[in-house]
């Protein structure tokens, strides 16, 4: 092989490289998703879906608008997954509001 087959053949492979890296990163992050899922309780598993498929921060009356369970029901089970770490809490000016935790995907 001469020079620049091989120069070829290198920038070829790490090409290749490259995009298993991100077909990686991708499966990586929906297996701790469902993973999560599978460790959470079944009554909490529905509350925490609508969380971490909308990617951004929620209220309980949001949740509850999607669930079709009482805002207070969907208040109780998010503070539950925000103090296993499995969503964040923050105030939105007065409103508490949950998003899915950093380490959960």
């Amino acid at each position: 092989m001469d020079e620049k087959t091989i120069v070829g053949t290198i920038a070829n492979l790490i090409r290749r490289v490259d995009e298993l890296e991100k077909q990686v990163a991708v499966l990586s992050s929906i297996r701790r998703k469902y993973i999560t899922m599978i460790e959470l309780p079944k009554h909490l598993q529905e509350t925490y879906q609508v969380v971490a498929d909308s990617g951004e921060q929620m209220s309980a009356a949001e949740v509850c608008a999607v669930t079709r369970k009482s805002r207070a029901v969907e208040s109780g089970y998010l503070n539950q997954l925000a103090r296993t770490h499995k969503v964040t809490k923050s105030k939105r000016g007065r409103q508490t509001v949950f998003a899915r935790g950093d380490n959960n995907g």
